[in-house]
């Protein structure tokens, strides 16, 4: 075989061979670029149901080590709504509380709707008990406790944007601090409770915690 046949063999096997490579290397870059682009989509799906999850109203009284978490509102009769705060003492202490429903002892807790209108509660559920002057409660370290806001809402109104919760906090026998606490994208008043996301112990109506633990200690005061 002479020189210059010799070359052109050489440079048609290369280029055969540089042709079929380049499809090989781009099928397994695309690979690469498709799998990474799945796990991305995935990841981020998965992020997003992640979020989804807690999107749960709550607020911290860092001072007190206290939680405040919307549990929903839902209408009781045509005007009466209904709306649970699950309450948890994060501290090792009991700090002592008290929640009113008349202007007695202010501060109140207001629901606000859609419009910007503002609803005061007119009476509580805690510790088991319907309450329409005030109530003490010293919460349990690390066991959820509900309390319930009661409000007159016309049928017309289908939506809160948010819940003011209002308490003092107890310093000592006397003295008292008073406290407002924002829970904010209530949401659709709906037409039953959601009864799913609270479980009740047979020892307290209103808390989540097992039957032979210590529910939250309730003192009602009379106007």
């Amino acid at each position: 075989m002479s020189l210059k046949s010799h070359k052109f063999a050489s440079n048609l096997l290369s280029k055969s061979l540089f042709k079929s490579f380049i499809p090989t290397t781009l099928t397994i870059l695309c690979g690469l670029t498709f799998t990474d682009a799945l796990v991305l989509s995935v990841n981020s799906e998965m992020s997003q149901k992640s979020s989804d999850k807690l999107l749960i109203s709550q607020s911290i009284d860092e001072e007190i080590n206290l939680k405040f978490e919307s549990r929903g509102c839902y209408r009781n009769k045509s005007k009466k709504v209904i709306c649970d705060v699950l309450v948890t003492n994060l501290s090792n202490t009991r700090p002592k509380i008290q929640l009113s429903a008349t202007n007695v002892y202010p501060p109140l807790t207001n629901a606000i709707d859609s419009s910007g209108t503002v609803y005061v509660t007119n009476e509580i559920i805690a510790g088991g008990s319907s309450i329409r002057n005030s109530v003490n409660i010293q919460f349990p370290p690390a066991i959820p406790t509900k309390v319930s806001f009661i409000f007159e809402i016309p049928p017309q109104v289908t939506e809160l944007t948010a819940l003011d919760v209002g308490y003092l906090h107890w310093i000592g026998r006397a003295s008292t601090v008073p406290k407002q606490i924002a829970l904010t994208n209530i949401g659709t008043i709906a037409s039953q409770p959601n009864t799913s996301r609270v479980t009740n112990g047979s020892n307290n109506g209103n808390c989540t915690c097992p039957n032979n633990s210590g529910s939250a200690r309730t003192n009602s005061r009379k106007k």
